[in-house]
């Protein structure tokens, strides 16, 4: 997040359309599937669980996102249309356990 911050590109700039779409831009249906099973399973309230969810992506991502640093522009880009269509469920349950 501070990276984020430092290049002064605040999560309302991306959160709203996570948010508005639980991720259904993000993944593939299946992976979805596993995403909202795990989270409707968790005993905690959904929304704290989401922005879990939400900060573990990030992280994961996190190497990627510095790798353009130089570019504020292109991590604008990057966030917007994450490369998560080659993710595995593998992936995804590395995300769910993050």
């Amino acid at each position: 997040m501070q990276f984020l911050e430092e290049i002064e590109y605040m999560p309302d700039k991306f959160v709203y359309r996570w948010v508005n779409n639980i991720l259904s831009r993000e993944f593939n249906v299946q992976q979805l599937i596993m995403i909202w099973d795990k989270i409707l399973a968790e005993e905690q309230d959904v929304s704290t669980y989401l922005s879990y969810v939400w900060a573990a992506l990030l992280l994961m991502l996190s190497k990627e996102i510095k790798k353009l640093a130089d570019t504020p522009e292109e991590v604008i880009l990057f966030i917007q249309d994450l490369p998560t269509s080659q993710w595995d469920n593998q992936d995804i349950k590395l995300l769910m356990a993050e």
